[in-house]
């Protein structure tokens, strides 16, 4: 089985640490984001861009190698850098890192709603009509697994009290207008990647819904609890999660999780069931599978 192996690098001297990256001939790093941002309704492109620039130095650089050699050779050489720096790595199944992202779609209708993607200026949002710009962030509505766990979203909240909503990974804030749509009071979404944090705070503007977004993985723990979470992120991440998840999971809620493909479903569904949760019900699209999950 293929692997992908991640780095992650973490040094007060950032910049010094990108360009000695540079001269080693390595640029395929990238950013990753800080969990300590909280994302204002209202605020502006700029005002956000500005604050990200201020934590800057804290963001740790992330690196991809598909060769366990290639990881060796990286560190050997990563020992030359002047500066202290951390290092934590991850490796996982090549696969799960598969998108299958389909550009041949483009608007769709999934009752009750139809989802407009690239609206142009004369279209208006409704109860029924969802307006989606694709601004490059992961969850825009026409990968196989956003599809999967709206759909999921909508059959399950025929069922539940709709006074409050997690969405965790957001990506462009797909299920977080949804779930306004569907009638939930109170709505909270969070990401830690600053692309979607600006691509979902464009849609939420544009389909006129009022939500909190937060730039950080999760809310504080504070007690507060929500009648659904909903969660489409990668089995390694959400694996890492689950306890915080069912933490802030009200008696009688569900958690419904997204990003399984069907060949690591059981895996992910036996870390569930180790967590305290069984399975309520499932959806598949295209070989992408949402759970619903309770509490046992």
């Amino acid at each position: 089985m293929q692997k992908t192996y991640e780095i992650n690098l973490v040094s007060e001297h950032k910049k010094d640490l990108e360009d000695f990256l540079l001269a080693m001939g390595i640029n395929h790093f990238v950013s990753a984001s800080s969990d300590d941002l909280d994302v204002s309704e209202g605020m502006g492109d700029d005002t956000i861009e500005a604050m990200l620039s201020q934590q800057e130095s804290a963001l740790p650089l992330t690196l991809y190698f598909s060769e366990l050699s290639e990881v060796t050779s990286f560190e050997e050489r990563l020992k030359a850098f002047p500066y202290p720096f951390s290092v934590t790595k991850r490796t996982y199944p090549s696969h799960l890192w598969q998108q299958a992202w389909e550009p041949e779609e483009e608007s769709y209708s999934c009752p009750p709603f139809y989802v407009e993607m690239n609206p142009d200026e004369s279209s208006q949002p409704s109860d029924e009509r969802i307006l989606m710009t694709s601004y490059g962030a992961f969850g825009s509505g026409q990968h196989a697994t956003t599809k999967a766990i709206l759909s999921l979203l909508i059959q399950v909240s025929q069922d539940l009290g709709r006074e409050s909503l997690l969405d965790v990974g957001t990506g462009t804030g797909i299920l977080t207008i949804a779930a306004k749509r569907l009638g939930y009071r109170t709505v909270v979404a969070t990401d830690i990647d600053e692309k979607a944090i600006l691509s979902a705070q464009r849609n939420i503007e544009q389909n006129q819904v009022e939500v909190t977004l937060l730039f950080e993985s999760l809310p504080e723990n504070d007690g507060r609890q929500f009648d659904c979470i909903v969660c489409n992120i990668l089995p390694p991440v959400l694996d890492h999660l689950l306890p915080e998840l069912k933490a802030r999971l009200r008696p009688g809620g569900r958690l419904l999780v997204a990003g399984i493909s069907e060949a690591n479903r059981g895996q992910t569904l036996s870390v569930a069931e180790q967590n305290g949760f069984s399975v309520d019900r499932e959806q598949n699209v295209r070989a992408w599978v949402a759970v619903s999950l309770a509490i046992s």
